[in-house]
């Protein structure tokens, strides 16, 4: 009976325990959901949030770790985008915040059967971000809306968040090597970045119109000072701005450079602060870009301090490196780095090569920017066909044009490269036939 007694007062304990697990449980749930604004209310601030698309793995763009290819429902992806650098960046900068011209490009995007575009999320200069500090909650109603349009006509988002990064050590008052030591105690910057990044993993995390995350856009430039004169140093220096333009600067000094390996822990970090934050929520693990250029010229060299030309193969071991533990490699080959001071030898060589070293490693290869500006003075339709042929004929699976629909157009701020249906059109022809090309292919 003294036995029966005790397993009876044991039981009950255990389902005490059990219900109360559940009970915790339950609100945890609860709270997840309301985060994940499910219930169609923007969490905390009573204003309507996203509509929630329920993303799964079959929506966003996913990488196979083990193999390194990019998957998008199961199978292997392939799709060539665009650029639409300012889609987003024209509604910070607009006074009232009401610029929807983005509309009318995205609408012809999806008309040419375009899949997806990359875009800044967040602003350019320090001061662009006083929109989302101030007027948080209009800024994700935009944004929400801008989602919106775009998974409405059948064009997936990838938001690059930092992309220009020291704009934001610059905004919260620290030099930029403040992402050196974003594991610091009272780190402005890393405080800022995960706050901005759980509300975007949270918000958009279960939005299928989102496809992946980006870091940032040609961070590694600005990285290894090692072993250069103080003239050399500036090279590598974020922009500067005598005026203060936008809240930039005036002045710039050691303290805003980073070292390859500091570049690579803010990397790390952005990876385990999205990783979190879907892991926590149940989200699809989206694949994950650092948004790098090329390594630069000396990289290679100048990583290990010494101040010196690097050859082909040198600068892509650098391409390798500089990608921390994302599991993806990011480029942006352009014209330029065919001549003798980079990679000395031509834009299809550069792209095969890039392809074949990230396949050695396992690691899927993101063409994040490409193109031939008007002011090329050889044969532009010949030369963006060797762009394309070498995307096909290496296999590479995702690329992006540079660059749709800038504000302004042909007369604009980046008149020399931008692409338009009636301006250097021949470039969106041909891509319009590399995806209709790619869409044939068995899944």
């Amino acid at each position: 009976m003294k036995t029966c007694l005790t397993i009876a007062k044991s039981n009950t304990q255990t389902f005490f325990i059990l219900g109360l697990l559940l009970i915790i449980f339950y609100g945890c749930s609860r709270q997840l959901k309301e985060n994940l604004n499910v219930s169609g209310t923007s969490s905390g601030t009573g204003l309507p949030g996203p509509v929630a698309t329920l993303a799964t793995t079959a929506d966003v763009l996913t990488l196979d770790a083990t193999t390194g290819r990019l998957k998008k429902g199961g199978a292997d992806y392939y799709g060539a985008g665009v650029n639409y650098y300012d889609a987003f960046y024209r509604v910070i900068i607009n006074a009232s915040h009401s610029d929807t011209s983005y509309k009318k490009g995205i609408r012809q995007l999806e008309a040419r059967g375009i899949p997806f575009i990359r875009f800044s999320v967040l602003g350019y200069y320090p001061d662009d971000l006083n929109y989302y500090k101030n007027s948080e909650a209009d800024y994700f109603l935009k944004l929400d809306s801008f989602v919106k349009f775009a998974g409405d006509h059948n064009v997936g988002l990838i938001p690059c968040f930092f992309w220009n990064h020291s704009t934001i050590s610059d905004f919260v008052g620290e030099k930029v090597k403040a992402w050196a030591h974003l594991e610091e105690a009272g780190n402005k910057t890393n405080a800022f970045i995960t706050t901005y990044i759980q509300k975007m993993v949270t918000r958009y995390g279960n939005n299928k119109t989102i496809w992946a995350w980006e870091f940032g856009n040609e961070t590694n430039i600005k990285t290894d000072p090692a072993g250069m004169s103080f003239q050399q140093q500036k090279w590598l220096y974020p922009i500067t701005s005598a005026t203060g333009q936008g809240g930039i600067p005036a002045t710039r000094s050691w303290d805003d450079t980073l070292h390859t390996t500091q570049l690579n822990a803010a990397y790390n970090k952005f990876q385990g602060l999205v990783r979190f934050f879907e892991n926590q929520l149940g989200l699809p693990n989206r694949a994950l870009f650092s948004g790098n250029t090329l390594s630069t010229w000396g990289a290679y060299s100048r990583y290990y301090g010494i101040w010196g030309a690097d050859t082909k193969s040198a600068l892509e071991t650098m391409m390798l490196w500089q990608n921390g533990n994302l599991g993806t490699i990011t480029i942006h080959p352009y014209l330029n780095n065919e001549g003798a001071a980079s990679y000395n030898t031509s834009i299809g060589n550069i792209i095969t090569g890039a392809k074949a070293k990230a396949d050695a490693f396992n690691r899927a290869l993101f063409i994040g920017e490409f193109g031939v500006q008007e002011s090329y003075t050889g044969n532009k339709l010949q030369k963006f066909a060797e762009y394309l042929n070498a995307i096909r004929g290496s296999s590479v699976q995702l690329s992006a044009l540079w660059v749709f629909d800038p504000l302004g157009g042909a007369t604009g701020y980046m008149q020399d490269w931008a692409v338009t249906p009636s301006y250097r059109s021949y470039q969106l022809d041909s891509l319009e036939a590399l995806n209709n090309y790619y869409r044939s292919l068995p899944h």
